[in-house]
């Protein structure tokens, strides 16, 4: 039990430090909305993302939405997967995720696309070999974290 607490604030705590004041901001809805879109709270990397847009010529707007004073980057949904990848890419900080064992990774990326929240494998090269790790949008944070404890309440650790 003892291992399992630790377990889950080792997975968790991570989670919880990342605030979309410093990463990704929320993009309101973003699967909702007709155009995908997405505001960052640091405009630098508002600037960065701007700037691979132009460079890869990919048509986006700058607006401001929701009744808000805060400015959304918008592009068309054709290009989405390409501008995720330039998210994901300027993000400092990607929120992540690895199991003790295989089977809780499986579990949970059968659980990521049955709530369809957007995650990416990625295999890291650690002192013990490599791992895969989970990662996902910042934003998806308490979605996310409750798929951990269903895992681990179901998978023990």
């Amino acid at each position: 039990m003892i291992l399992a607490v630790a377990l889950l604030f080792e997975i968790i705590l991570p989670v919880c430090a990342i605030s979309s004041d410093d990463s990704l901001a929320s993009s309101q809805n973003q699967f909702s909305e007709t155009k995908p879109n997405i505001h960052f709270s640091d405009k630098s990397k508002q600037s960065e993302l701007i700037s691979l847009l132009k460079k890869e010529g990919i048509p986006y707007t700058v607006e401001k939405l929701h009744n808000s004073n805060k400015e959304y980057i918008i592009w068309e949904k054709k290009y989405d997967p390409q501008v995720r990848k330039m998210i994901w890419d300027i993000q400092e900080e990607i929120p992540n995720i690895s199991f003790p064992s295989k089977k809780q990774n499986e579990h949970f990326i059968t659980l990521m696309k049955r709530e369809k929240i957007y995650f990416r494998i990625v295999n890291r090269n650690t002192n013990s070999g490599s791992k895969e790790t989970i990662e996902y949008r910042a934003e998806d944070a308490s979605r996310v974290r409750e798929l951990i404890i269903e895992v681990l309440r179901k998978n023990g650790t």
